[in-house]
């Protein structure tokens, strides 16, 4: 399983455009813009603000049940995390687990996040002449995590040849100075299509555009 897979979430959110939509007058206002800086706060850089104010401004939509469950992102973020570190013990020896085990999880804790810091704001939308759809350009200042996709695959392709516990204790470090000290290298442009159910609310389920600035992390298959 990848680690972008895993820690993005994708199955905490309950994004139904479907039946169970209210007449309630929405209180919380938002454009299309702002509908997807909010988005893209709670998702890509965790933040627990944008993900209540998300739910307020949506919550008369769906019966005030929240769009995102945020302490459920968070539980399976740690579920992830858990994961992708037994996934890289599994790659040395037993003799040297326990020796390695802080420093791995170390890496993986930074490596989750690092992206954290990725910025992403919208630039502007379209909206359908009949008020439905809107078409939202946004950019999105990326943090590289090349340091730990491209050891992790050197290590995949190195299982047990040779191995160094000292080494590959030096090699990590290295790693989590890099994650540590990563910041937005990477101007990436997209678009997404946000609809509009009733008047004032703006939603997507298109969860893989909005994560895609993440996308390095479907390096790590």
């Amino acid at each position: 399983m990848s680690l972008f897979r895993t820690l993005s979430c994708l199955s905490c959110l309950a994004l139904v455009l479907g039946g169970g939509l209210q007449a309630a007058e929405n209180q919380n206002v938002l454009s299309p813009e702002q509908a997807y800086d909010l988005y893209a706060k709670a998702l890509i850089n965790v933040d627990a603000q944008s993900a209540r104010s998300l739910n307020a401004a949506l919550g008369p939509l769906f019966e005030d049940k929240e769009v995102l469950d945020f302490q459920e992102m968070l539980e399976k973020r740690a579920d992830a995390l858990t994961e992708a570190i037994q996934e890289v013990q599994d790659l040395i020896p037993e003799s040297s687990q326990a020796t390695l085990d802080p420093v791995i999880r170390d890496m993986l804790t930074q490596a989750a996040e690092a992206p954290r810091r990725t910025q992403c704001k919208a630039t502007g939308s379209t909206i359908a002449p009949d008020g439905k759809t809107a078409r939202v350009t946004f950019a999105c200042d990326v943090v590289e995590i090349s340091a730990f996709t491209d050891y992790q695959t050197r290590l995949k392709q190195t299982k047990f040849i040779k191995f160094d516990e000292e080494k590959m204790k030096y090699s990590i470090e290295k790693v989590i100075a890099s994650l540590k000290t990563a910041r937005p290298t990477r101007r990436i442009n997209g678009e997404i299509v946000f609809v509009s159910p009733r008047e004032g609310y703006w939603v997507t389920s298109d969860i893989s555009t909005l994560m895609s600035p993440l996308r390095d992390f479907s390096r790590l298959e």
